[in-house]
């Protein structure tokens, strides 16, 4: 176990885990990724609360999550695609701005067992499982195949490379 302080390496989220989110979303997309391809416009994000930080930090050091990854470049849709292409998860609010906010202080944390995120305040997601990324909204269900995520992610660092 690392002491506090320590760094910690993480592997890929495992079959099982419970994906949950850490921090609130915010309709700010200028100079987002979804900004970038659709041209939406909007604020800048604004600067996250460092408690969202130093409970993130508190839950790396102490090994309650399993892995951990900042969401503020790419949004929630992009740090799935990379963090954990295998989930299934359900979203309760506006997809759009839960999918495409990349505002500051929002975290996707892999926990063992949903009882594990919700006593840290977490918001649960999904689970690690399967083959693909499935999300299903209010209305709506998005389901990407490994290849179609593969495929998106190369074009996505296409576009940002310009």
């Amino acid at each position: 176990m690392a002491g506090k302080g320590a760094l910690r390496v993480f592997e890929p989220p495992e079959e099982g885990n419970v994906l949950a989110l850490l921090g609130e979303p915010t309709l700010a997309f200028g100079g987002s990724i979804l900004d970038t391809v659709s041209g939406c416009n909007g604020e800048a994000p604004r600067i996250a609360d460092p408690a969202v930080l130093e409970t993130v930090r508190d839950l790396i050091n102490s090994g309650a999550v399993c892995a951990a990854t900042d969401i503020s470049h790419g949004g929630l849709l992009a740090a799935l695609a990379y963090f954990s292409p295998n989930a299934e998860i359900t979203l309760e609010g506006e997809a759009l701005i839960d999918l495409f906010s990349e505002s500051y202080g929002r975290f996707l944390l892999a926990f063992e067992s949903a009882e594990q995120a919700e006593s840290h305040g977490a918001t649960i997601l999904g689970v690690c499982s399967g083959e693909g990324l499935r999300i299903h909204t209010t209305n709506e269900e998005l389901i990407l195949s490994p290849a179609e995520i593969e495929h998106l992610l190369s074009s996505t660092t296409r576009l940002m490379q310009y």
